[in-house]
């Protein structure tokens, strides 16, 4: 309870800490004394020191220890594979990324590119693998709570060959969870969510998927699969959950090199007045209407 009163790093007293928990002063100062000793706090200067002692005995300060272990995010996507290193507080230490091809379809080639990535934003942030307490790495299929996917999808097992058992050596605590469900996390816990029992994130990018909160709980569903749009193939004038992906077609020219940045490409094409991009941005489909219905006047 302390410790997530005081995540946020702002230096604090065990005044501070009283006031917000309503705990006894005896029990808030053992429990700093603690967590000075296992390193999650750092006892700074007291009030005196530090300039803002009035009367009365200087009370000690405390500061939450933001480097006392690391966490790290991997976004495992369709063509782009990115690492970022940041401390518990959230702040940015190193990042990393790799880009796969639409050949490049090895489950093996897959994990090992993950691996390679995280290796690299450890480095680049100058952070000991022994140091991060946590990884999470969002993929572009359903996961159930043990971030394995569905078999029998081959896309769904190319984009998660076994990623919780090729990350398990890599951290204390490791979770492969369907991107969207992470989008949704986020939006709850620092987003438009904030402050909200239940709402929906839609995910846009090649493909479309979407993250549910329901009274405050991620909603799974079996296999993971409550915020897939796979229903999408079934909705007239839509066609599928394809994004911007499917809206390019083969004839567009807004091909290059690469194919994991395609919706950034066809959104500059679009700002430089590209017509193949401009007609791939702005293409519409056919909007479903509700059917009408015959109003009949009041019998007699």
């Amino acid at each position: 309870m302390v410790l997530r009163t005081v995540w946020d790093g702002a230096p604090f007293t065990a005044s501070d800490v009283i006031a917000t928990t309503g705990l006894t002063r005896s029990t808030v100062l053992g429990m700093c004394d603690e967590l000075v000793q296992r390193g999650w706090i750092t006892e700074l200067a007291d009030a005196r020191s530090a300039g803002t002692y009035q009367k009365g005995r200087p009370a000690r300060r405390y500061a939450f220890a933001a480097e006392a272990g690391y966490v790290v995010g991997v976004d495992a996507g369709w063509h782009r594979i990115a690492a970022t290193v940041a401390d518990l507080g959230g702040s940015p230490r190193g990042a990393a990324e790799a880009s796969l091809g639409e050949e490049d379809t090895n489950p093996a080639l897959r994990r090992e590119t993950v691996l390679a990535v995280l290796e690299r934003a450890l480095t680049d942030a100058g952070v000991a693998r022994e140091e991060v307490l946590a990884i999470v790495a969002g993929v572009p299929a359903p996961t159930d709570a043990a971030g394995t996917s569905p078999r029998g999808h081959e896309f769904w097992e190319r984009m998660n060959p076994g990623l919780t058992d090729a990350l398990s050596e890599q951290a204390r605590i490791v979770e492969v969870e369907n991107d969207a469900n992470l989008a949704a996390v986020a939006e709850g816990a620092v987003g438009g969510g904030t402050g909200l029992q239940s709402f929906g994130v839609l995910l846009s990018g090649e493909r479309f998927g979407s993250g549910l909160i329901v009274d405050g709980t991620l909603l799974r569903g079996r296999s993971g699969g409550a915020g897939e749009l796979r229903l999408l193939d079934l909705v007239a004038g839509v066609g599928g959950p394809e994004g911007l992906g499917g809206l390019r077609s083969p004839g567009d020219g807004a091909r290059g090199d690469h194919e994991q940045d395609r919706p950034t490409r066809l959104s500059a094409a679009a700002r430089r007045h590209d017509r193949p991009g401009r007609r791939a941005c702005v293409r519409r489909r056919p909007q479903w209407r509700p059917p009408r219905h015959r109003h009949r006047g009041p019998a007699g």
